[in-house]
C-alpha cells in the first residue's frame, strides 16, 4: 500500500471485447479477464434460435403426451377434471425439452473423440404463443378431436342460483324450530298486579 500522498494511477476501463488501438498502432482487445491480447476482439450477437410453429405444434403435443404417460396416470381420480391453467402450465410445461439440439452447418455429423458432435445447443421459445394453435383453448380442442384427451366446458353457476340453493339445501337440513317465551309473573316483586291489570 502506498501513503495518501501517492495516489494510484488513472486505468481506463474498457468494456470487454472493446477493441482500440494501442501505443504502436496494434489494434488489441481485451478479455473477459481484462488482459489485452492481439487482434479485434468482436462479439457477434448471437442470433435467437427459432424453431418453426409447426415444431413447436409437436413439441408441445410431444410433452403432453409424456404427462399423460408419466404423471397423469398415476393421479387419483378424484383430482380430476383439471382446469385447463393448471393442466398446461403443472403438466405440460415441465414436459417440454430443455434445449434442442441442431446440427450446425458446415460440420460433420459424425461424433467426434471430444464428445462434439457437430450439434448446438438452442434455447427457442416453446410455449403455446408460437405454435400453431395460438391458444390453449384451440391446442386442447385439437387434442379432445384427436382423443387424447377430453374436454369438460365447466361453466360456474351465477351466483344468486348458488345462493338459492345453498339455502334451500340447509333449510331442508335444519328443522323448525318454534320457540315460545313464557312470562310468569313475580308476586314477590309485584309484578303479577302489572300483568293482571293490563289483562295478561
Amino acid at each position: 500500500m502506498g501513503s495518501k500522498a501517492d495516489p494510484p494511477e488513472v486505468v481506463e476501463i474498457q468494456e470487454v471485447g472493446e477493441s482500440k488501438e494501442n501505443e504502436e498502432g496494434e489494434i488489441v482487445g481485451t478479455n473477459a479477464v481484462g488482459e489485452q491480447v492481439p487482434g479485434p476482439l468482436v462479439q457477434q450477437p448471437r442470433p435467437v434460435p427459432q424453431l418453426s410453429k409447426e415444431e413447436v405444434s409437436s413439441i408441445l403435443r410431444n410433452a403432453v403426451l409424456q404427462a399423460i404417460r408419466g404423471t397423469l396416470k398415476s393421479i387419483p381420480t378424484s383430482s380430476f377434471p383439471i382446469p385447463t391453467g393448471t393442466f398446461y402450465s403443472s403438466y405440460v410445461l415441465p414436459y417440454r425439452p430443455a434445449f434442442v439440439r441442431r446440427n450446425v452447418p458446415g460440420t460433420d455429423s459424425s461424433s467426434t473423440p471430444s464428445g462434439n458432435d457437430g450439434c448446438t445447443s438452442e434455447y427457442p421459445p416453446t410455449d403455446i404463443k408460437h405454435s400453431t394453435y395460438k391458444s390453449l383453448a384451440a391446442f386442447l380442442k385439437v387434442l379432445d378431436k384427436q382423443g387424447i384427451l377430453i374436454i369438460k366446458d365447466m361453466k360456474p353457476e351465477p351466483l344468486e342460483e348458488k345462493r338459492e340453493k345453498r339455502e334451500g339445501e340447509e333449510r331442508a337440513r335444519v328443522q323448525e324450530m318454534e320457540i315460545k317465551e313464557p312470562w310468569k309473573p313475580h308476586t314477590p316483586s309485584g309484578s303479577a298486579r302489572f300483568f293482571t291489570e293490563g289483562g295478561v
